[in-house]
C-alpha cells in the first residue's frame, strides 16, 4: 500500500514541482519540508482550498448600546469590530476594519505569526483571500 500522503524536501519540491503540482489539482494530498524547520506546507487545489475555508464559520455578534445609540458588530475569534448608527453603518465599519486589518496582518507577517495560533490564522487565511473582493467580504458578513 502506498503512503497516504507524499512529503517532499524542498530539493525534491524544486525538482518535482510540476508533478506535485499535478498531484495537488488532482486533489491528493501533497506536504514539502524544510529540513530546517519543524513545519509541512501542504500543497492544496485552490478550489479544494475555498470548500475548506468556506466551512470555517464567519459568527458576527451584534449589540445595540441605547444609550448611545450605536450598533457593534464584532468577530468576536478575531477580536475585529465596526461601529455605527445604523446596522449598514456598521457593516461597512467592520468591512474596513477587516480590510485594514489584513493589511498590517500581511505587512507584519514575521511579528504576527508568533503571536497567534492556527486557528486564527486559518481565519486570516480566509479573510485575506476575501479581502481581495469587497464584494465577497461583505457577502459573509451576515447580520
Amino acid at each position: 500500500m502506498e503512503e497516504c500522503k507524499q512529503i517532499y524536501n524542498i530539493r525534491e519540491t524544486k525538482s518535482n514541482y510540476s508533478v506535485i503540482q499535478k498531484q495537488a489539482i488532482k486533489g491528493l494530498p501533497v506536504l514539502t519540508k524544510n529540513n530546517n524547520e519543524n513545519v509541512l506546507v501542504a500543497h492544496v487545489n485552490d478550489n479544494l482550498l475555498k470548500v475548506l475555508l468556506d466551512a470555517l464559520p464567519i459568527v458576527v455578534e451584534k449589540e445595540y448600546d441605547e444609550e448611545l445609540g450605536i450598533y457593534t458588530l464584532s468577530l468576536e475569534k478575531l477580536n475585529l469590530y465596526g461601529e455605527g448608527t445604523t446596522l449598514k453603518d456598521a457593516k461597512e465599519d467592520l468591512v474596513n476594519t477587516i480590510m485594514a486589518w489584513c493589511n498590517i496582518y500581511q505587512e507584519k507577517i514575521d511579528m504576527y505569526e508568533k503571536m497567534f495560533d492556527d486557528e486564527y490564522k486559518s481565519y486570516m487565511l480566509k479573510l485575506m483571500r476575501l479581502s481581495c473582493d469587497r464584494s465577497e467580504l461583505e457577502r459573509i458578513i451576515v447580520i
